[in-house]
């Protein structure tokens, strides 16, 4: 027998589901039931909505907004969560957002559309965000302030998340139109730390705090007005150790800004996981602290007023924020502001501190004090013509600025000259480009690349100090019928090629300094032999000196390798007023799998390299053997055990 709305299987009467529990479970059999049999998904909805208590759907509806289907696993099994036709809301970021409904308990919800992800980089943090969405988000304990999540799987054919819709409008429209109230600042700030505590709690940092991501709906008690508080947007959550790891692999990370605070660009980070943890979280802090002094004075910082490149300049610098508060904030609400926005996050308050400061003030504040007008409404300003976007050629996420940037080194078979790109923040980086003739070629090279990139990766956690200006991600790109492959690595500012350095500024180099040179080469080619990799060639072109800044060795060799502090290894000793260098070995992007024939051409690459640079000249008989040794021996840390011998033969 065929069950009814309002009959079960058998045709006995349907009971009531009281248990929210019972009625979850309920619409996962519901569910995995459409996906087994499709065609019944109308009476499959109407059984379960009689069991809520609801009317069936109705044609009407049907025909008005045509309803679509999450499909996604349960429990291993195949389900489809029919839901009411979607809604486009908003558009940007990493999705597109539309408003719907499920059409079994008609609980608002939004589905978070992807898009595709536009290099490799872009790939894995995907993968790695839709892993931790899926396998830790799902088990986030509720909280009145967080978006739950609901499931992830996909609509027409278009990977996509499906959360909690939000109710109220953003929390910066919401300013714009009510004025900011200390009531207003005290509710928004004390409720969204509350839901960011619990995020970090278990393991999560939002990493994209700004008003438009806080959303408030206006409750009235009486003459008392509250808000209730919703912190929304999870494209870029992510967990401390995934933070941690793009600040020592040098990615840049996602995020707006403005809000991002200045350990985002920072060029170290902590050995101590327990502080490196507590420096990602701080982020937060520093981003919420920035929204509402944004709300307060209704634009940031005076200081952030400027060309993207001198804003991401600020950051690098540390640069102390200043920025005027409004009086009618109590002192103590100003104190707490201004500490939230330290540029060295170890000052910052933790949100611990935040909720118990802003909820005291909370339970302070009379309904008068509550009512003092921090900020008025906005003033409706007259509509301006759009202009129109000036024209930009893209690689991927990145913007081209010159496509001939520099001639290629030779030796990887490839005859397109090196580009130069920027990030979306305005750092300068170096497209190489890799023609490859057929789609099928185009993909085979890129995941080999792609393999290698994670390789490298592995190296580079394991030997920070190496590699700062190895390449750092892969684009895609087909143009014109031709299919390209973009491998992007940071440019090395002011850096001099060997015989530029040697010519320039070390024109009377000694002969243990020459040989220092080789050695670091080797010191380089030993770690990438250690990972099954070597470069295709070895060229003074490949061998690059870049001048240090003048604050110390702890920072990087480049305002866009964002690594831990490099180590002396590959510093090159200088007297004190000298200007200082850190030797960097480049090439990694043609890097090929270690091959015994790979080995024997580097090696002479090498003796050749070091006859370029004068150290067969300048030594003796009897180191001159030994480095002719170079070619009899089988690794490259046997490599490097001969060259600091002669090092330190050498005066």
């Amino acid at each position: 027998m065929t069950a009814s709305p309002a009959t079960g299987h058998g045709g006995e009467p349907l009971r009531r589901l009281r248990s929210p529990r019972v009625a979850r479970e309920r619409i996962r059999r519901a569910a995995r039931e459409i996906a087994a049999e499709p065609s019944g998904w109308e009476a499959v909805v109407d059984r379960v909505r009689a069991e809520l208590g609801r009317p069936a759907l109705g044609q009407a509806a049907l025909v008005s907004a045509p309803p679509a289907f999450l499909v996604s696993e349960d429990d291993g099994r195949p389900a489809s969560l029919p839901l009411e036709g979607l809604v486009p809301l908003a558009g940007g970021g990493m999705n597109t957002v539309c408003r719907s409904a499920d059409l079994f308990a008609g609980r608002p919800v939004v589905v978070r559309r992807h898009l595709p992800a536009e290099s490799a980089v872009e790939e894995a943090a995907r993968r790695e965000r839709n892993a931790l969405v899926r396998e830790r988000l799902a088990l986030l304990p509720r909280h009145p302030v967080i978006q739950r999540y609901w499931a992830s799987g996909s609509v027409d054919d278009e990977a996509c998340d499906v959360f909690d819709f939000a109710p109220g409008v953003s929390l910066g429209k919401y300013v714009a139109e009510h004025g900011f109230r200390y009531g207003t600042f005290l509710d928004a700030g004390y409720h969204a730390a509350r839901g960011l505590l619990h995020l970090h709690r278990h393991g999560f940092v939002h990493a994209d705090v700004k008003p438009e991501n806080l959303c408030v709906l206006e409750r009235r008690d009486g003459s008392r007005v509250s808000l209730l508080v919703s912190v929304i947007d999870f494209d870029i959550v992510s967990s401390p150790e995934e933070q941690l790891r793009q600040y020592a692999l040098g990615n840049g990370l996602d995020g707006t800004l403005p809000y991002m605070p200045p350990e985002n660009f920072r060029t170290d980070v902590p050995e101590d996981p327990d502080v490196g943890r507590r420096m990602v979280f701080s982020k937060d802090v520093f981003a919420l602290g920035l929204t509402l002094v944004r709300l307060l004075n209704g634009r940031f910082p005076e200081s952030f007023y400027t060309e993207v490149a001198s804003l991401l300049q600020k950051k690098v610098d540390r640069e102390e924020l200043e920025f005027p508060l409004p009086d009618a904030l109590p002192r103590p609400m100003q104190d707490l502001l201004r500490a939230m926005c330290r540029s060295d996050w170890a000052e910052r308050p933790s949100l611990s501190v935040v909720i118990r400061l802003l909820g005291a003030a909370r339970r302070a504040a009379s309904p008068a004090e509550r009512e003092a007008v921090l900020s008025r409404p906005a003033e409706a300003a007259p509509p301006r013509p759009a202009a129109a976007p000036p024209a930009v050629e893209l690689v991927g996420p990145y913007r081209l600025v010159n496509p001939s940037f520099a001639p290629r080194v030779p030796g990887d078979g490839q005859r397109l000259p090196l580009a130069e790109l920027a990030d979306p923040f305005g750092r300068r980086l170096v497209g190489v480009p890799f023609e490859l003739a057929t789609r099928e070629a185009e993909e085979a090279f890129y995941e080999e690349r792609s393999a290698f990139l994670k390789d490298l990766n592995a190296v580079r956690l394991r030997h920070p100090e190496l590699f700062p200006g190895s390449f750092r991600d892969l684009v895609r790109q087909e143009t014109g019928g031709r299919f390209l492959v973009w491998i992007v690595r940071p440019l090395l500012e002011g850096a001099l090629d060997v015989t530029a350095y040697l010519r320039t500024e070390r024109p009377g180099a000694s002969v243990r300094e020459r040989i220092a040179i080789l050695r670091r080469v080797s010191e380089a080619l030993a770690v990438l032999e250690e990972a099954g990799y070597a470069l295709a060639r070895l060229t003074p072109e490949l061998v690059f000196f870049v001048p240090l800044p003048p604050e110390g060795p702890s920072l990087s060799a480049t305002k866009a390798a964002l690594t831990r502090p490099i180590r002396r290894l590959f510093d090159v000793p200088a007297a004190e007023g000298e200007k200082r260098y850190r030797q960097e070995l480049m090439g990694t992007a043609s890097a090929v799998r270690t091959t015994r024939e790979a080995g024997r051409r580097l090696v002479t690459d090498l003796l050749e390299l070091a006859e370029s640079i004068g150290v067969f000249a300048g030594v003796g008989p009897a180191e001159r053997s030994f480095l002719l040794q170079l070619a009899t021996v089988e690794t490259w840390r046997e490599r490097v055990d001969i060259l600091v011998w002669v090092e330190m033969q050498c005066p």
